[in-house]
């Protein structure tokens, strides 16, 4: 069966980057400031403990499938990671038709990650928060096709910033509430009903979204250092998510989105525990590792759309790199896309919309990982019971997508044009390149 093995730097079989330092770029970006408005709204969906507890099913779930990437990429090391497994067990079509969904909905985050940059850039300097998500979206960019990297050991020290800076105001808005009595009121509240729980699990997954990026690294990492990565990733993130909304269960109301500001729960976390000169200090955090996280993520998604390219399911001008292996076109198709999403999702406030989209297709995208898995040439000899348990989680996987689906709500109807709209372009693309292969087969059939 026909896939998609792309290699950037053909030959190599292992590097230098050590298990320490890919948990750190696993964790950071999937620790994205678009994450803290995710979790804030699972709070407000079950609240309590029960966010918690939704965040550790869905914890436990990327658990199982960090040890599902490990076994594709260890089979199949490729820059292009995703595209590539899922291309390799079901084909090409199905390939594209299921990831680029997923990919065009991460910059979709692009966009909203950048308006909270620019929100917080506003707290900072007075600067529009249009504007300076603007200037974030071009900086990155410009850095990325000068060949300047951000290093392994700033993204490590950005990553332990915001972990720490987090957790340890969480914490002491914990401790506050403790002494003044209301800890237990915050925190047992009224469990939620079943539907509203899975909707809450099907939304954390969002909250991990990014982990298996890691698999693009494999060809500068030391051997088994990104087998090693993933599940550290995972437990980091869990103690990450789980503490913060701890924080967040007893903060004051807060308002929601709406097309016009941003209401941004790390700022009230900060507010609440400290005050003015809190607030800057995490705002500062929060814009470095916004910064460093997409930095990587761009570099990433280069390679995805570089891969995309050179197999012809893209125009080909895309697949090209320079002496300094960067996918110059692809960053610029990127750069292209990511301001204009940041522009609709600003205008039509599609900040709901935008996360359930992203934690739908992440949810559909890992579900046919573990299907993946489970075939050649990743498919190893197995008992029933264990083909049992990943069917199981599959289907469980893809239950929680379309579970938050019909329980989006207000916007129901944003969620659907996204939807529509990335596997409508998906699957149209994947029938041009059928279109096309049918035909240079039949060429080739005349030649004979």
């Amino acid at each position: 069966m026909s896939g998609v093995n792309i290699k950037l730097k053909p030959g190599t079989t292992g590097g230098q980057v050590g298990t320490a330092s890919l948990v750190a770029v696993g964790s950071g970006t999937a620790m994205a400031s678009v994450c803290a408005i995710g979790l804030f709204e699972i709070q407000n969906l079950v609240g309590g403990v029960w966010s918690v507890l939704a965040v550790t099913v869905a914890g436990l779930l990327c658990l199982y499938l960090a040890r599902v990437f490990v076994r594709l990429s260890d089979v199949l090391p490729s820059g292009a990671g995703l595209i590539t497994y899922v291309s390799r067990a079901f084909g090409r079509s199905a390939g594209v038709t299921v990831v680029v969904p997923y990919l065009l909905l991460m910059m979709f985050l692009v966009g909203f990650e950048s308006l909270i940059v620019g929100g917080l850039l506003q707290r900072l300097a007075g600067l529009p928060a249009i504007a300076g998500a603007t200037l974030f979206i071009i900086t990155t960019w410009v850095i990325c096709q000068s060949g300047l990297k951000i290093g392994y050991r700033v993204q490590t020290w950005a990553m332990l910033a915001l972990f720490f800076s987090l957790v340890g105001l969480s914490i002491l808005l914990l401790a506050n509430s403790a002494r003044e009595g209301q800890l237990v009121e915050h925190l047992w509240v009224e469990a939620p009903s079943t539907v509203a729980f899975g909707t809450a699990v099907g939304q954390a997954l969002f909250l991990f979204l990014g982990f298996e990026l890691l698999t693009s690294h494999v060809e500068v990492a030391k051997p088994r250092a990104v087998g090693r990565a993933l599940p550290l990733s995972i437990g980091v993130l869990f103690i990450f998510y789980a503490t913060i909304s701890l924080g967040f269960s007893v903060l004051p109301p807060l308002d929601g989105t709406d097309t016009g500001a941003i209401t941004i729960p790390q700022v009230a976390v900060a507010e609440q525990a400290g005050g003015t000169s809190m607030v800057i200090v995490v705002a500062l955090v929060c814009v470095f590792a916004s910064f460093t996280s997409f930095n990587g993520a761009l570099l990433a998604l280069s390679r995805f759309v570089y891969a995309l390219a050179a197999q012809g399911m893209l125009p080909r001008g895309l697949a090209t790199l320079d002496r300094r292996l960067i996918a110059g076109p692809a960053l610029t198709a990127l750069l292209i896309c990511a301001l204009l999403f940041m522009v609709v999702v600003y205008r039509f406030g599609l900040y709901k919309a935008a996360i359930l989209s992203a934690a739908i297709t992440a949810a559909f995208v890992y579900g046919v990982s573990v299907l993946a898995r489970q075939r050649p040439p990743f498919g190893s000899a197995s008992g029933f019971w264990h083909k049992t348990f990943a069917w199981t989680i599959a289907a469980a996987l893809f239950a929680l997508g379309i579970g938050v689906i019909f329980n989006a709500g207000e916007a129901s109807k944003q969620l659907a044009v996204l939807l529509l709209s990335g596997y409508g372009l998906a699957a149209l693309s994947a029938w041009r390149m059928t279109v096309k292969q049918s035909k240079r087969r039949a060429a080739s059939r005349t030649l004979s």
